[in-house]
């Protein structure tokens, strides 16, 4: 399957494509586990469609000290240079490291254009420069990540950082989780899910539990959504748990998303919440400053608890054109909001009746049980199943 050391590869015969070398065939690593790796299980090169799939990767120390012709730094791959690559039931645990040359870090892959990447899970903490994110540090267009989980912290030091993703660029999440802390020395767009998506991209039934310590333009979910393109940008259904600023006071941050709907195209945001504390000079509860028209946010709420220094419950308007806002409410310490309502306690949000989740999918996607907040009905410690389900006991 992989080319031998005379081949321009490695001896233990996992190496590097390059030249005339290329792969497009499946690995199947049927359950077993590769231990204490340094470098990436494929190198850059020449790919056509592949798949990757049934392994435990664990113990790896992935570290970038001088870069050739890769544009990234992953433990699975670095790059993926064309054709459609797959990986699938993988789960990583180790460090990624890539603090000199490259720009891109990520767990399975560090710059994908096409990629599918599918119940896979990584432990593992990575570390990067720019675009860093704990699955991937960008996704293009025809990129999906579905079913998959990043629970190490990521940290960088300039734009782009996400608990899951760097920057996402037309692609789409799909019931996907981050858990870890999400560290931004400097720069823009941090978010505990989604550093940045530019140019659209789809989030649906996602959420995101960590942190976010970043100075500006920076999220729950996502730190900044920016147009660069035709391309709508949706994020339907999800929602984060974790705090937003630490203790970096700067602007357009947002307790759900930071700057948003930046260079026009259509953004769409319905049926979220946000829970964190939030740390802005100027800032909302839920979002941070709409620069420009074209946005929709509907049926969500913010509930976090302090929101220092910011000056909306919910979102500040938009630098330029109009955002629509629709059915939204919040309950935190700002002192007023002029685009949603605030209500008085928290548990106003446990009821499926109240506003608005009344307008909220409770059969097959959100599961409201009275004494708590929303859960997916997907997640593992969601209470209840889906509405129809059939359990197996043995």
């Amino acid at each position: 399957l992989f080319p031998r050391a005379n081949q321009g590869g490695r001896a233990d015969g996992i190496g590097t494509f390059g030249g005339n070398q290329s792969f497009g065939a499946t690995f199947d690593g049927q359950g077993y586990s590769i231990l204490n790796r340094t470098n990436s299980l494929l190198d850059s090169g020449i790919f056509t469609t592949f798949t990757i799939q049934n392994i435990v990767l664990s113990n790896v120390l992935v570290r970038s000290h001088h870069l050739v012709y890769l544009s990234g730094v992953a433990a699975v791959m670095p790059t993926h240079n064309g054709g459609n690559g797959s990986f699938y039931n993988i789960t990583v645990y180790g460090v990624v490291s890539n603090n000199v040359g490259a720009q891109t870090g990520g767990m399975f892959a560090g710059l994908t254009a096409t990629m599918t990447v599918s119940n896979c899970a990584s432990y593992a903490d990575v570390y990067g420069i720019a675009t860093v994110g704990g699955i991937s540090g960008s996704l293009g267009a025809s990129a999906t990540i579905v079913n998959s989980h990043a629970y190490g912290g990521v940290e960088g030091s300039g734009n782009n950082i996400g608990g899951l993703v760097g920057a996402l660029g037309g692609g789409t999440i799909y019931q996907c989780s981050a858990h870890g802390e999400v560290n931004q020395g400097s720069g823009d767009y941090g978010g505990g899910l989604v550093g940045i998506i530019s140019g659209g991209g789809t989030i649906r039934e996602c959420f995101a539990t960590g942190d976010v310590n970043s100075q500006s333009e920076s999220g729950g979910l996502v730190g900044g959504t920016v147009s660069g393109g035709a391309g709508s940008t949706l994020m339907i259904d999800s929602y984060c748990t974790g705090n937003v600023g630490g203790s970096y006071a700067g602007d357009r941050k947002g307790g759900f998303m930071g700057e948003y709907g930046r260079f026009g195209s259509e953004h769409i945001i319905e049926n979220c919440y946000s829970t964190g504390d939030m740390n802005s000079s100027a800032g909302g509860g839920f979002a941070g400053e709409g620069s420009t028209g074209g946005s929709i946010i509907s049926n969500c709420f913010a509930a976090g608890g302090t929101i220092a220094n910011s000056s909306a419950g919910f979102s500040l308007p938009a630098q330029s054109g109009t955002t629509h806002f629709y059915n939204n409410f919040w309950t935190n310490s700002a002192a007023s909001d002029s685009f949603a309502t605030k209500v008085g306690n928290v548990s106003h949000f446990h009821d499926k009746a109240n506003p608005p989740l009344d307008q909220w999918d409770s059969d097959s996607i959100w599961y409201i049980s009275g004494s708590l907040l929303p859960c997916l009905r997907w997640q593992e410690d969601c209470e209840m199943p889906p509405q129809g389900s059939m359990l197996l006991f043995e």
